[in-house]
């Protein structure tokens, strides 16, 4: 079952969040975008996002990573559509493990729950992002069978709504 937590030889287990988890979330997502510096934190809009998610199956799904109970981190995963890919896929929107418990293998077995959960799911690929400074991290998505697209670059915009 996509809730029940898959416990670890190490006594970590890994389940997928509820909307009882969202302040928990938020302080992980708060440490996250302060340790990485480029990713900006809303008091409103990253709580209120984070709930949309929490509550609307159809988006996607959190996954935490805990240590007797206690988050030490999560992966967001967001559903898309693919014509290249004949259906829906995933996207590795944000995936966090605290300080003190890196190095250890609980970002590869997160991942690893991300593919089960899109496989059981019916997606057909899953996607991620990485930035080109963090070699710890691109390291991490190699070994877990993830590809480096080389010949594709990443491009995004910001849209303001009040724009249109």
């Amino acid at each position: 079952m996509h809730g029940e937590p898959m416990p670890n030889p190490d006594g970590v287990s890994i389940r997928t969040a509820t909307l009882a988890d969202a302040e928990a979330l938020v302080v992980l997502i708060r440490e996250f975008y302060d340790e990485f510096g480029d990713l900006e934190f809303d008091d409103v809009e990253t709580p209120k996002t984070l709930r949309m998610l929490l509550t609307d199956p159809a988006l996607g799904t959190v996954l935490v990573p805990c240590v007797d109970g206690a988050p030490i981190g999560y992966l967001a995963l967001m559903y898309c559509l693919s014509l290249e890919f004949h259906g829906r896929y995933a996207f590795v929107d944000e995936l966090y493990i605290r300080k003190g418990f890196r190095g250890r293998g609980h970002g590869k077995r997160l991942l690893a729950r991300a593919e089960d959960r899109c496989r059981a799911d019916g997606l057909r690929a899953l996607f991620l992002e990485v930035d080109r400074a963090n070699p710890d991290t691109q390291r991490l998505y190699r070994n877990a069978g993830f590809q480096n697209r080389d010949h594709y670059h990443l491009f995004y915009k910001r849209l303001d709504p009040a724009d249109h």
